[in-house]
C-alpha cells in the first residue's frame, strides 16, 4: 500500500514536472534481486516457475535506485498477474554497447552513452496485440478483452508512469511479443556513463567516501610515501576496492601508520596475499566479478591466509548483509560512509589483538591454555597439532 501511495504522488510530480533524479553509485543487480525475491512467493503460491539469468554477479552504476524500483515492480506486478497458474516468467540482466542499444530502442541524441545495462521481464500467457503495444504505454489508456476475459489493464497509469521513469532515468521502456511462444516481454535500459547524469541528478546526500569524509590537509599528502619510509612500517595493509578513488583515499588513511598495498579486484587481491603478506586486509563487498565475500572465504579457508584479519566495507548497510559478511569469517563489517577515526581505531585493534595472540602462542604450550574463541577453527586445529607433534617428539 505504501508503494502505491508513493507512486501516485510520483505520479502527480511527473505531471507537474517536479520529479527528479536522484543518482548514486549502487549495484544494480542487487536491486533486481531484492525485488525478484519479493515476489518469488507470490510466484510459489500461484505455480508460476520464476526464472532469473545474469543476476548472480554484480554490477555497480549510476542509478536512482528508488526510480529502478518502481520500473522493475511495474513489470514484475504486471507478469504476475497476466500469467496463469503453470506459466513461467523470466527475469533477465545483460550489458548492450551504445549502436546495439540504439538499434532497438528510441534514443533522444543528447542521451546516448556508450554503454546500457538492460533488464527483460518476460512471461507466458495472452500477447497484447502487435497494433497496441504502443498504446498501452499511453496515460489513462486501458486496454480490455473480453472476448478472452484476459486483461483489464486497470487504470491505465502503470505502464505510463513506468516508461516515464525509465525515459528520465536517460533510459527507455518498450514491449514485446515472445518469440514462439504465446506471452509478453518487457524490456527497460539505463546508461551505465557516470557522464550521462548532471550534477543537478546526483543525490545530494552523497554516500562517496571521500566528499562525506575529506581527509585532513596534513594526511592528503602521505599517499605517495618514499619507498624508504615504507620499509620502516612494522605493519603491511591490504586495500581491496574496483573503486580506484576509494582505494586511493583509504591509502592516503592509512599510509601515514601502515605500508599500505592496493589491489582494484578480488582475484588479484588474493594473488598480491601471496606475495605481500600482509598483515590485515580491508575490502569492499560489492566490485565485478569475484566479490568481497568470495574474497573472505577464500582467505578464510586457506591454512596460509586465515589468521589474517579481514574488514569487509560496503554501502550494504542492511542487517541480512552484515550477518551474511560475519559468516563468511570477516573479523568486522563497516558501512560507508564510515567516520575515518573510526576505521583507523578499528584497524589498530585487530592489529593489537592478533600480536596479542602472536604473544601468547609464543609461552603457550597447549590449545586449551588459550582464551576460547581467541583462535579461528583453521588456526585451532593447526596449533592442535603442532603442539602433538612436539609432544611426541620431544625427546628426538
Amino acid at each position: 500500500m505504501l508503494q502505491l501511495v508513493n507512486q501516485m504522488l510520483d505520479f502527480n510530480k511527473l505531471e507537474n514536472d517536479t520529479l527528479k533524479l536522484q543518482v548514486k553509485r549502487a549495484d544494480l543487480i542487487d536491486v533486481l534481486r531484492r525485488q525478484t525475491d519479493i515476489f518469488r512467493v507470490n510466484a510459489q503460491n500461484k505455480n508460476i516457475t520464476l526464472l532469473a539469468y545474469g543476476l548472480e554477479d554484480t554490477f555497480a552504476m549510476w542509478l536512482d535506485e528508488d526510480k529502478i524500483d518502481k520500473i522493475f515492480a511495474n513489470l514484475m506486478s504486471n507478469a504476475m498477474k497476466y500469467t496463469p497458474a503453470g506459466g513461467r516468467i523470466k527475469v533477465s540482466f545483460d550489458v548492450l554497447a551504445r549502436e546495439e542499444a540504439a538499434r532497438f530502442f528510441a534514443l533522444r541524441g543528447g542521451d546516448v552513452a556508450t554503454q546500457y545495462a538492460q533488464v527483460s521481464v518476460a512471461n507466458t500467457g495472452e500477447p497484447v496485440p502487435a497494433d497496441k503495444l504502443e498504446k498501452i504505454f499511453e496515460r489513462y489508456y486501458q486496454l480490455d478483452n473480453n472476448e478472452h476475459g484476459v486483461y483489464n489493464w486497470g487504470t491505465g497509469i502503470g505502464l505510463y508512469y513506468a516508461r516515464a521513469l525509465a525515459v528520465m532515468h536517460h533510459g527507455y521502456l518498450k514491449a514485446g511479443q515472445l518469440e514462439g511462444e504465446k506471452g509478453m516481454v518487457f524490456t527497460f535500459i539505463l546508461p551505465t556513463d557516470e557522464g550521462t547524469y548532471a550534477t543537478d541528478e546526483r543525490a545530494a546526500d552523497s554516500n562517496r567516501q571521500p566528499e562525506a569524509f575529506p581527509l585532513p590537509e596534513a594526511q592528503t599528502g602521505t599517499a605517495g610515501a618514499p619507498a624508504g619510509e615504507d620499509e620502516e612500517k612494522h605493519y603491511t595493509i591490504l586495500v581491496v576496492d574496483d573503486d580506484a578513488e576509494v582505494a586511493h583515499y583509504l591509502q592516503a588513511l592509512l599510509s601515514a601508520e601502515y605500508r599500505v598495498v592496493c589491489s582494484y579486484n578480488a582475484e588479484d587481491a588474493l594473488k598480491t596475499m601471496g606475495e605481500e603478506a600482509p598483515d590485515l586486509v580491508i575490502s569492499d563487498v560489492v566490485m565485478p566479478g569475484k566479490d568481497g565475500y568470495w574474497l573472505c572465504r577464500a582467505i578464510k579457508e586457506d591454512l596460509q591466509l586465515c589468521h589474517i584479519p579481514v574488514i569487509l566495507v560496503t554501502a550494504r548497510a542492511a542487517i541480512n548483509d552484515q550477518v551474511e559478511g560475519l559468516n563468511t569469517g570477516a573479523d568486522a563489517y563497516v558501512t560507508k560512509p564510515f567516520d575515518p577515526s573510526f576505521l583507523q581505531a578499528l584497524v589498530k585493534s585487530q592489529l593489537k589483538n592478533r600480536e596479542k595472540l602472536r604473544s601468547l602462542l609464543t609461552s603457550a604450550t597447549q590449545t586449551d591454555k588459550i582464551e576460547e574463541n581467541m583462535l579461528s577453527p583453521q588456526d585451532n586445529v593447526f596449533m592442535t597439532e603442532l603442539y602433538q607433534l612436539m609432544e611426541k617428539e620431544l625427546s628426538n
